[in-house]
């Protein structure tokens, strides 16, 4: 299982470090740049406005099937023909729901028509994650890997033609955006479907009112998890319009997306490990290895991301954004402190859905929705966009140690010191790099010095984590040999 994680995480990384990057700062941050603040910051907060329903729409059915498809293969057909039907009349409901709770929120007609065709886009996403949760759940990993990033590289290609090529020959518009977006998603699902749809044996879509209401039932702790990270990873983007207005949502935006493509990371992690874990506990195999083994991983990464984008942070913003400010450059350094923690969330996250003992974790994430919405009541009218980084900041790292001590004691696992310490020293011995290079290395003489001394650090920072063993070369090497 550690050679097939490592590969199959190699893989996925790879494909997504070339795609989803060049989207995130060659088209959004284009989009952004071209449209302005004021009117990426209406998109960014409807587009999260969106994300505080998905409870609707998924209702936990996504990390129920994977886990139930990866221990029990041959239900694929028998859950596939009343899931679908199931999610068609959820995704009714979710669309209802979205446009009466804008209409009480008295959002103008100018917002409902981007809503609208969100609302839509969300419901393409759903079904394409349904059906990569089935493809991933039958170990089709080199499949759910490549799905994971078509939607991103036909965005690439419609989104460069209206950019670039301007057919219209008319300054580009947000809704132009929106619309590529319902474009790449629909294309995506289709394709998704098609590939679920060649594992089926037969196929009749039916309503069965007694398996429905079992499903529902069943999912319900999944779709409870899904609505509260929802609500505390989504929800400070509409209060920051709120209380401090669409231009502030607009430079949190521009600060968020770095830290968007950063989380890519834990997710990627967390998509492969889910249905993994899920066999391994099945077969009464031991998760200790593959979790040592993931964590490591991800905390060399995420640490050393996470000290370089803070050390950086000026720098980085200026390279990004058209007019970035020191105040822009403050929201990108705090929020991204938070990379680490979010990782190490997905990891642990991952290993307890996969165990099927949810009550834990609703709770942690309920506690986390009424801190985290506290956090934002208390420091965005004081600090506005900064307040909302340092809430995200808090809660992350919150939900972090929370998760850590459950795992442990749901597994009855000790503290291992010896790792942790190495963990810990990471993490500052990356800072100080970071610091160190910035500062000894300021004689170049060339306005692009600091894409160097990142580079250099960053370099630095991956011979650290081999010292450290955070990155085991050795045993990589002889997990691939067995």
């Amino acid at each position: 299982m550690k050679r097939d994680f490592v590969l199959n995480i190699l893989f996925l990384l790879a494909i997504n470090l070339l795609i989803k990057p060049f989207f995130i700062f060659g088209i959004d941050r284009a989009v952004q740049n071209e449209v302005g603040l004021a009117a990426y910051g209406m998109y960014f907060t409807l587009f999260n406005f969106t994300y505080l329903f998905q409870i609707v729409i998924d209702f936990g059915i996504q990390n129920f099937n994977n886990r139930n498809i990866a221990q029990h293969p041959h239900l694929l057909t028998k859950y596939f023909n009343h899931v679908f039907v199931l999610k068609l009349g959820l995704s009714l409901v979710y669309a209802v729901l979205v446009l009466s709770a804008a209409a009480v929120l008295g959002y103008s007609w100018a917002y409902f028509k981007v809503l609208s065709v969100l609302v839509l886009n969300q419901i393409f996403i759903s079904f394409t994650l349904y059906f990569r949760s089935n493809i991933s759940g039958l170990q089709r990993y080199f499949t759910d890997s490549l799905l994971s990033v078509l939607d991103k590289l036909l965005l690439i290609l419609f989104c460069s033609v209206l950019l670039y090529a301007n057919p219209f020959e008319r300054h580009f518009e947000i809704t132009w955006f929106v619309y590529a977006q319902t474009a790449a998603y629909a294309t995506t699902a289709f394709i998704a479907f098609l590939q679920v749809y060649k594992q089926l044996k037969t196929i009749s879509l039916r309503w069965n009112k007694a398996f429905q209401y079992w499903l529902l039932r069943a999912s319900l702790p999944y779709a409870l998890i899904v609505f509260l990270m929802s609500v505390y990873t989504r929800i400070d983007g509409v209060m920051i319009e709120q209380l401090a207005g669409a231009t502030e949502v607009g430079l949190y935006a521009s600060a968020y997306r770095l830290l968007d493509a950063a989380t890519m990371v834990g997710l990627l992690f967390s998509g492969l490990l889910l249905p993994m874990y899920a066999r391994q506990l099945k077969e009464g195999v031991s998760v200790v290895p593959l979790t040592r083994l993931s964590v490591t991983a991800i905390w060399a990464i995420s640490a050393a991301v996470a000290a370089g984008c803070f050390v950086f942070r000026f720098d980085l913003m200026n390279l990004l954004y058209h007019g970035a400010t020191d105040y822009s450059g403050e929201l990108l350094g705090w929020l991204m402190l938070s990379f680490p923690a979010v990782c190490i969330m997905y990891i642990f996250g991952a290993l307890l859905l996969s165990k099927g003992d949810l009550r834990p974790l609703n709770w942690l994430f309920a506690s986390s929705v009424v801190f985290n919405i506290a956090c934002n009541f208390i420091l965005i009218p004081w600090f506005k966009a900064l307040g909302g980084a340092v809430a995200t900041l808090l809660t992350q790292y919150l939900v972090a140690v929370a998760l850590v001590l459950i795992a442990k004691k749901a597994f009855n696992w000790q503290i291992d010191w010896r790792l942790l310490s190495r963990i810990s020293l990471f993490a500052v011995l990356s800072g100080f790099l970071f610091y160190a290079v910035k500062n000894a290395l300021f004689y170049l003489d060339t306005s692009y010095n600091w894409l160097f001394q990142f580079c250099f650090s960053a370099i630095c920072c991956v011979f650290l984590s081999f010292l450290l063993r955070l990155i085991d070369v050795k045993s990589i090497i002889q997990t691939f040999k067995k």
